[in-house]
C-alpha cells in the first residue's frame, strides 16, 4: 500500500484515530510520519530496549512501534512505559477520558463518572454554557450525595 501523504514509498505506518464518533485512517511510510512529529521516538530507545518481547505474543517494542499495532492484551503490560508516552504524543493523554458505559456497575464506575463530568463541568465553564454547566453540576451533587449514602 503506498503512502498517502506522499503517494511514493510503501506505507508502515498506520494510524486510526476517533473524533466524534467518526473513523479516519491514514497509510504513511516512516519518511512522512517523522516528518509529521509522529515517529521518531524508536530511535531514542536503545536497540536492547527496542528488543523488548510481549512474553504472550512475541512481539517486540520494535515491532509495535514499526507498525503501531498491539498483539495482545499482555502488549499493554510489557510495553506500559513506552506506550505512555506514544498516547500522549497521539491523544495528548494517556487515560481514557470519554464516557463511562452503562454496562460498568459500582463504586469504581460511580467514581470515573464524577470525574468525567467535573471535567465536562470545567469545559462548560471556559466555554461560559453556563446552563448547561448548572446541569452538571447538579448531576455531580445528585451523584456525590448518592456515593455518600451508600458507604
Amino acid at each position: 500500500m503506498k503512502c498517502q501523504h506522499c503517494n511514493e514509498r510503501e506505507a508502515r505506518i498506520h494510524l486510526t484515530e476517533m473524533k466524534e464518533g467518526k473513523k479516519t485512517e491514514l497509510d504513511l511510510c516512516e519518511e512522512c510520519a517523522k516528518g509529521m512529529g509522529l515517529v521518531g521516538a524508536i530511535e531514542a530507545v536503545p536497540e536492547e530496549v527496542q528488543k523488548l518481547t510481549c512474553p504472550t505474543c512475541g512481539l517486540t517494542l520494535k515491532g509495535f512501534m514499526t507498525t503501531g499495532r498491539l498483539g495482545c492484551e499482555d502488549c499493554y503490560e510489557a510495553f506500559g512505559d513506552y506506550l505512555e508516552e506514544v498516547l500522549l504524543k497521539t491523544h495528548s493523554a494517556s487515560r481514557h477520558k470519554g464516557k463511562i458505559p452503562q454496562r460498568l456497575a459500582g463504586p469504581d464506575r460511580t467514581k470515573r463518572m464524577l470525574e468525567y463530568l467535573k471535567q465536562e463541568l470545567d469545559k462548560a465553564i471556559k466555554q461560559e454554557q453556563f446552563e448547561h454547566a448548572a446541569s452538571l453540576r447538579d448531576r455531580i451533587s445528585e451523584l456525590e450525595a448518592k456515593d455518600a449514602s451508600s458507604k
